[in-house]
């Protein structure tokens, strides 16, 4: 039926449910035997991942994601990012997540440091034992399951790592051989590891922990690649599930070969189904990963191939996606998220696999669907915004144009479907002839015609040949069997709206706009939602208004028996009826994601809503909502239509249609884990990890924060918080903390669970505190006034001193201000480039550009609060800065170079690139297209004296000068030169070892100028270089 309509029939058994079950195995069967294109969706820097470039993906113990990217290594909590750096300063980026029986997270960079997270101080730290075989550089590691680390090593083979000891032993030759192992894996009691490779081929081994026991492969036909021992991107192995059997894999990425381990033969065989997917797309594997549900997912520098396996080890594609990203690694969470990891695109979730978009190739591109309705075989009529109706074969999985508008001059108001005479009917208007009207098309016979109409947007039709309609102002009746149109306009007072046209429609009701309407043929009762409430129709009666129905009525459908009925409402939820009579009553307080409810429709004892903040199907049985939202599926809230029908549930929305099997909702609900709730916060100062410091008569509630630990079922879960036996249930989507006024001291204990609607918890954190008694409170206020006093005393003995520090302290904030200011001035000649670069439509350089603007901004605004920084932290923020040069001046070079010597000197920040800004601005910017160089050099000029050059061969300063005064706008002094030369003032203010600045017009024989050299001596301790 179209959009907020319905018909109630008795309900009798038929021949035709045993036609539907058929239809209904067909649908399934095809939609899982088909390309399936799953709804995803992205987390990049703009939704504050630190980093676009991810290499590996881990979800721990409790249920938090970790992400291995350039910028370190980072934890995801479904609302937050926290990222951990590494102990060095020579490189954030890290791989490879391992996690031991005790939490205990272990990374490796991309220098060659193991490097764990030590839970307690929150922070990343160096494996201390890996430094005595730091000097063989290791290539790979792995943690069994006693927790035993095995490292392999370039040169001197491989040691074992006894768990929280400084216990490191290298394994014996005839465990294993003393060559370098490439990559290990670890699966049941057996390390599986490659070798370096020979004539032969690559060399594999299997190593037996209880056996103590090696065997050893060879892989031929094997092209030779080089091997970068400290990237993740190499040869790799794993295990899949097929045929009820697991195998462990082996991926040549020099042949582009899948092997596999036969356990009979003792050998490596090749997998030619997989491997000829690898050929088909000339794939470079980098992770081959499998789902739950046995789905086989190759990442790669091009995309993701998505097969699926069966018994007999073949496979069927599924679907290609992503070609065009380089898809480094998959992961399956606990809720059934589907994660990738991406080189450049950050993180692709698909929130639900079994969600599917369709219509994309035959569908104008980011078109939007009003209206949809859906016949008895399943097939989905729907019409996009501005353009023509579409046709989805639910069993050929196909999408077809069914009816295209003549002209640009008809809107389009609604479709429905009358199961009567298996007809779609299309209403709209024609702007040039001013018409309303009707096309309709038999989807059996496919006999088609116009009707001329004189209302709107139509919704019901009845056995009598009633079409039952909405208006702007009420409901009107057409009649296609005008032989009934007398009968009703007698028995429900009806007043004709054109007596000069026999087949004029009838006013039912003429008042507010209606927007949804339903017949009850049982009772012959007419139903309408209107925005001042719902109201019933009967036969010889005046309309009757249920008053304890309130708001504007949004939808109305029937239930099971023909007067159950749902109405949805546009602030006060849903209400279920029987009769006349509200039996029900639910809104966000029991049960419904929001109170706005825009349509519902009703099939097999479930109930389908359409809330403002997604869909949710509430079964009547068991009174339980399940939810289907933006984290499990679906790509809109802004949804305009559902169908239901042969437990496939259709959805139309601004984002196009996406269909899925109801009981995928269902089911998923039903299997998926509750979250961990994690204590993010507490308000209150601790004395150790138990004891809270609070006081009697506390005017500031203790307010402890949390967060439930979940990527997709947010919607279906509360929080449940005991405070000594007082209970709270909370909706975590509403708030995310509680509040407790406590006036009495004691020992407290706090707990916090998840909660699922059918009774389920999740497990337990707990938190126990002591509230101190009072006279420690006032003891510790007199300690804290005897403090202020003394503290005041030493103030006014060394007020002297003070003035001073007050004085320098002064200085250093005017220093910082002008420093802040500073940088909006460079940030605001990145955003002239970027628009320029934009009106030119030079779609690679803005993107090469916006990507090293955002590295430099946070290096930049990191800075920004800092007096000093050590000098590669300085020289690495020029280089950025020249990169983005390099993309808008053309023909342009520049050299840059640091003796290692002044490498640990400390200097002001962003002290030198004002400038190298001027020698662009004023030398180098008038070079035109010929060749522009710069050169920078940091080297030591004294003992104590850091020296800087800055050479460019622009146009000299005498000649910018010339140009600037040929000017005709007011000659102003540039900001970067003023607040420059303050900055040095400010830094030079009492300082012995001042910064002093020296300019060199340079030009050759013939005292032609050809270019400008600067340079800046900075004093500095003598430390600082030992």
């Amino acid at each position: 039926m179209g959009k907020h309509s319905t018909i109630i029939q008795k309900n009798t058994s038929s021949p035709i449910k045993g036609i539907s079950l058929l239809i209904a195995l067909l649908v399934f069967f095809a939609l899982y035997t088909r390309a399936q294109n799953p709804y995803y969706y992205t987390i990049t820097d703009a939704n504050e991942l630190p980093s676009n470039e991810v290499y590996d993906l881990y979800q721990d113990k409790v249920g938090y994601i970790w992400i291995a990217c350039e910028a370190g290594l980072v934890r995801y909590d479904g609302n937050t990012f926290k990222t951990f750096f590494t102990p060095t300063n020579c490189g954030r980026a890290v791989s490879k997540i391992k996690e031991d029986s005790n939490g205990r997270l272990y990374v490796r960079d991309f220098l060659g440091n193991l490097i764990f997270l030590d839970k307690n101080a929150d922070t990343l730290k160096d494996f201390l034992p890996f430094r005595k075989i730091k000097k063989n550089f290791y290539s790979d590691f792995i943690v069994e399951k006693n927790n035993h680390i095995w490292i392999s090593t370039h040169e001197s083979g491989l040691y074992r790592y006894k768990p929280y000891s400084t216990d490191l032993q290298k394994q014996t030759a005839d465990l294993f051989s003393n060559t370098y192992q490439h990559n290990f894996f670890y699966y049941g009691d057996n390390i599986w590891a490659t070798g370096i490779k020979s004539a032969k081929g690559n060399r594999l081994f299997k190593i037996n922990l209880l056996q103590h026991k090696t065997d050893s492969f060879f892989i031929a036909d094997v092209h030779n690649s080089v091997y970068l021992s400290n990237t993740f991107n190499k040869d790799f192995f794993d295990t899949i599930h097929v045929g009820g059997n697991t195998r462990v894999i082996y991926a040549d990425r020099s042949s582009g070969r899948i092997w596999y381990y036969n356990p009979g033969l003792n050998q490596f065989m090749p997998d030619a189904e997989m491997s000829k997917y690898l050929l088909k797309y000339h794939l470079d594997v980098l992770s081959v990963k499998q789902s739950k549900n046995g789905d086989i997912w190759i990442c790669s520098t091009k995309g993701v191939v998505w097969l699926r396996p069966d018994n007999a080890g073949r496979y069927t594609e599924i679907n290609y996606l992503w070609p065009d990203k380089s898809v480094s690694f998959f992961l399956e969470d606990k809720e059934g998220n589907y994660w990738f990891s991406s080189l450049q695109g950050g993180l692709y979730i698909i929130p639900n696999y079994q969600m599917s978009n369709f219509g994309e190739s035959v569908l104008p591109k980011n078109y939007q669907v009003k209206f949809s309705c859906i016949d008895k075989k399943g097939d989905v009529y729907f019409c996009i915004e501005g353009g023509d109706v579409y046709k989805w074969d639910c069993i050929r999985k196909q999408c077809s144009l069914w009816w295209k508008v003549a002209k640009p001059e008809i809107v389009l108001y609604g479709l429905s479907y009358n199961s009567f005479n298996n007809s779609v009917y299309v209403s709209f208007y024609d702007q040039a002839e001013k018409k309303n009207k009707i096309y309709f098309k038999n989807t059996v016979s496919r006999n088609s015609g116009f009707i001329n109409s004189i209302f709107k947007p139509f919704c019901v039709f009845t056995s009598s040949g009633y079409l039952i309609a909405t208006t702007n102002n009420g409901i009107e009746v057409a009649f296609l069997n005008t032989t009934n149109r007398n009968v009703f306009i007698k028995n429900f007072n009806a007043v004709i709206k054109d007596s000069t046209n026999p087949n004029s429609s009838v006013k039912l009701y003429e008042g507010n706009r209606s927007r949804s309407v339903v017949y009850d043929s049982v009772h012959e009762r007419i139903w309408g939602g209107f925005d001042d409430g719902l109201r019933y129709f009967e036969k010889n009666k005046q309309p009757q208004v249920v008053s304890n129905v309130e708001s504007s009525i949004y939808a109305i459908t029937s239930g099971k028996q023909s007067d159950h009925l749902w109405v949805g409402t546009d602030k006060m939820g849903l209400y279920y009826m029987e009769g006349i009579a509200v039996k029900k009553h639910f809104t966000k307080e029991n049960g419904l994601l929001d109170n706005r409810i825009s349509d519902i429709k009703f099939s097999d004892e479930n109930v389908y809503i359409v809330t403002g903040r997604g869909i949710q199907i509430y079964d009547s049985r068991k009174n339980i909502f399940y939810s289907l939202t933006r984290t499990n599926g679906l790509n809109t809230y802004l949804v305009t239509d559902i169908e239901v029908r042969n437990g496939v549930l259709y959805i139309a929305s601004a984002q196009g249609m996406q269909y899925i099997s109801t009981d995928a909702i269902i089911n998923r609900s039903n299997v998926a884990p509750l979250p961990y709730v994690a204590i993010n916060k507490i308000n209150a100062a601790l004395y150790s990890k138990d004891t809270l410091f609070y006081t009697y008569n506390q005017t500031q509630p203790l307010e402890i924060i949390f967060t439930p630990i979940t990527f997709k079922n947010k919607a279906e879960i509360r929080c449940l918080a005991i405070l000594n036996g007082d209970t709270t249930i909370i909706n975590p989507i509403e708030r995310n903390s509680i509040s407790y006024s406590i006036s009495k001291a004691g020992t407290y204990q706090f707990s916090i669970r998840t909660l699922h609607q059918d009774g389920k918890t999740g497990k337990e954190t707990k938190l126990v505190f002591i509230i101190t008694t009072p006279w420690r409170v006032y003891l510790f206020w007199m300690l804290s006034v005897s403090l202020i006093a003394g503290f005041i005393a030493f103030v006014i003995l060394y007020y002297r001193r003070k003035k001073s520090i007050i004085e320098e302290q002064l200085r250093r904030s005017e220093m910082n201000s002008l420093q802040i200011l500073m940088n909006p001035h460079f940030i605001f000649n990145a955003l002239n480039s970027i628009q320029r670069f934009m009106l030119m439509n030079d779609k690679v350089a803005t993107n090469a550009y916006l990507g090293k603007f955002a590295k430099i901004m946070r290096s930049t605004l990191s800075m920004s609060e800092k007096e000093t920084i050590p000098l590669p932290e300085e020289v690495e923020n020029l280089r950025l800065y020249l990169e983005l040069e390099s993309i808008r001046y053309e023909n342009f070079s520049y050299e840059l170079t640091v003796d290692p010597a002044v490498e640990r000197v400390h200097i002001p920040p962003m002290l030198i690139q004002p400038y190298i800004e001027n020698a662009f601005k004023h030398g180098l910017l008038h070079k035109g297209n010929a060749e522009k160089r710069l050169i920078i050099r940091f080297d030591l000029a004294d003992k104590n004296l850091l020296h800087c050059m800055i050479k460019d061969n622009g146009i000299g300063r005498s000649r910018s000068e010339e140009i600037k005064s040929g000017q005709t706008h007011k000659q102003h002094i540039p900001f970067a030169t003023t607040a420059t030369q303050k900055r040095l003032q400010l830094l030079n203010y009492k300082k012995k070892k001042s910064i002093n600045v020296l300019y060199t017009d340079l030009k050759d024989s013939n005292m032609n100028a050809i270019g400008t050299q600067v340079d800046i001596f900075i004093g500095f301790k003598k430390e600082a270089l030992n």
